[in-house]
Order: C-alpha cells, then structure tokens, then sequence
C-alpha cells in the first residue's frame, strides 16, 4: 500500500501555483513592440542566508518562511525546500543575509532516505532533516522535496527536485492516499476521503437535530412533574404511587400528631373552663382533622363532657363512656398560634385524668 500523504501540504503548494499564474495574468502588460526582458536558466539560484546558519555542500536547503532567509532544512512546519546547496557557508556570527548560499533547483540526486520502500517509487518524498528525505510515513511536518524516481535501497534513492515532478503527481490529486492516522475513514484516498466526510457531516446534522429534539421534549416533559417516574428503592410508597407529584402529595398528606399532655382536676359546673396547660404552638399553619379523648373517670348518666381547641369543639363524651373519637373535623390554627384546651362538663366535683390526641395536616391555604 503507499504511503500515506498529508494532503493539506498538497492543497497548499496547488494553491500557491494557481495565485502564482492568476496574479501574472492580471498584471501582465499590454505589448504593442518587442520586450526584452531578463531571464535566467533557474537551475542555480543564489539565496541570503540567515544569521547563525553553517551550510554545507550538498545540504538539502529550505528557505524560513518566518524570517524569509535560507536555511539548513529541517522536518519544520514554517520551512519551504529550496534546492541542494551547491557551496559551504558560514553565516553563524553574521547578520540576516550577511552570506549567500547557492542552490541547485532542479535535477536528479542520489540522497539518503529513511524508510524506503520500492512501492515508494513515483511518490512525493519529504524533508527529514538537512540531509535525508523520507515518505510520508517518516515525516510530521511534511515539507515536499521532491519524487522518488529510482528505488536504491531502504536508505538510497534518486529523487527528481523539480517542480514538474511534484506537479505530476498532482495532477492526479484524487487518487493521491491520505493522511488517516485516527483510521477516520474507509477509503484510502482524497477523493473518497472528501465523499465520506460530505456523508459523514450531512449524518452528523441530522443526528444533532435528532438530539436537540429529544432534549427539549424531555425538559418539557420534565417540567411537569406528573410525568417524572423516581425511583422507590425503599418501597415507601404504594405501587400505584409511582409519580413525583403523587408521592409529595402522599408526603404532604401525612398527619401531624398533636398529644395534648394529660390534664385533670377540671371543675365540673356545666361552663367552659381553660385548662392550664403548656404554651404550644407549631411553626406552619396546620388544619386539626382529627381527635380522641380517653377519660380516667366516665362523666355519668345524663352527664357530657365537651373539649375546645382554640373555641371549636372537638370531641365530646358522654354517659358511662369513657372514650369518644371525631374524626370529621377542620379546624385551622395560623403558624405560630398557641393551642388552647378548655372543657366543660355537666356534672359537679372535679374532672380526673383526660389524654387527648389530634392529628393535623399542613394547611396550604386552600
């Protein structure tokens, strides 16, 4: 399989080439008699060298796109390939293009390569270093050199540095493998790299939409809380009460026990009489539902005895009775209101041990 290229190294030197011509288009002059124009064979070209760089004879030359000057190449991403150095330069203790290095442009060179293989032959090879080239494979930064037009060994080839030969290359760019070392994509090539990520986006897309989608329908969902089913590891609530709204109702629902602390000692003369008890009060509003009195002593035949909560009645007993229970009431107490007990009882003497409990609900004021 070849190697894979980087294809954006490609797009750009393809991009480059079409500014280079667009632009020479637009600005080419109007001839009405000869030109004669300077011209050169661009096999040898001399380059300025950058301050602090010591090339050698034969190096691989790159010019710095950073700084604009020639320099010893390297697998960098800001370096272009120039040529091979046809002369030695010391440009360490010099200024910016103190020196100038002559570079070979075109041509045939018998190199050092890294990681060769003979189904390399007829592809781009990059820069290593200085001195060594290498496929795609080999290289991070992927900085075209040339082609590798004869296979030597794994460490030897004979590469063509002319732009013609890069060009050739790309003119069949749709069949050119691609870089995929996240193995993205199921095709080995630009063109059908291109066609999967088209497909691969519209997908995407259309998945995000169907996300979106079912995320808003559960906030709305959620925002009624009789359609969110908790969970009930503790089995504190009846099956049926499987909603949230129906089990804050069920907690809501449960019934505060008021125990009246026991009283006796009342007077028994037919009229109300408050019975001293402990100032008690409760820190919500409550409605009282619920009573049951149980007596030490009956209050007699055609006797009653009648018990109030804050001027209601809530429970009478009457006869040989010693117990009486109503469970039908609604008496509402305000938050922070003493309960008052009082009692009356037909009978004369003094009442003697009387417990009584209620139970109360949350009033929410409805």
């Amino acid at each position: 399989m070849k190697k894979k290229i980087f294809i954006l190294s490609l797009l750009a030197i393809i991009g480059a080439l079409l500014i280079t011509v667009f632009s020479w288009q637009d600005t080419k002059p109007v001839l009405s008699a000869d030109l004669d124009i300077d011209r050169k064979e661009g096999v040898l070209i001399p380059v300025p060298v950058k301050t602090g760089e010591i090339i050698y004879l034969g190096n691989f030359v790159c010019a710095d796109t950073a700084t604009g000057f020639a320099v010893v190449c390297d697998d960098g991403a800001t370096y272009r390939f120039l040529g091979v150095a046809q002369n030695s330069v010391d440009n360490e203790d010099g200024d910016d293009g103190d020196k100038t290095v002559v570079v070979q442009r075109t041509g045939m060179f018998l190199a050092t390569g890294i990681g060769l293989s003979r189904t390399d032959l007829g592809d781009l090879v990059y820069i290593v270093d200085e001195a060594t080239f290498g496929p795609a494979g080999q290289v991070s930064s992927y900085v075209p050199c040339g082609r590798l037009i004869e296979y030597v060994s794994s460490t030897k080839g004979w590469i063509d540095t002319s732009a013609s030969a890069i060009l050739d290359v790309l003119q069949n760019a749709d069949e050119i493998p691609i870089e995929d070392a996240g193995s993205v994509y199921m095709g080995a090539d630009v063109e059908t790299a291109l066609q999967e990520a088209n497909s691969t986006s519209a997908a995407l897309e259309e998945r995000v939409d169907s996300v979106s989608s079912d995320l808003v329908s559960g906030l709305e969902t959620a925002s009624s809380a009789t359609h969110i089913t908790p969970g009930d590891a503790g089995a504190y609530f009846p099956a049926a009460t499987n909603t949230l709204t129906e089990q804050i109702q069920a907690i809501a629902a449960v019934p505060v026990l008021i125990t009246i602390p026991r009283f006796t000692s009342w007077t028994k003369d037919g009229t109300w009489k408050t019975i001293a008890l402990p100032k008690f009060e409760m820190s919500v509003p409550v409605r009282v539902k619920r009573c049951y009195l149980n007596l030490g002593t009956a209050p007699g035949s055609e006797k009653e005895l009648n018990i109030k909560i804050n001027g209601t009645t809530v429970v009478t007993v009457s006869g040989t009775n010693t117990q009486a229970e109503a469970e039908s009431l609604d008496i509402a107490v305000a938050a922070n209101t003493d309960f008052d007990v009082a009692s009356s009882e037909t009978a004369s003497g003094g009442g003697a041990n009387a417990d009584l409990v209620c139970s109360a609900l949350l009033d929410d004021g409805e």
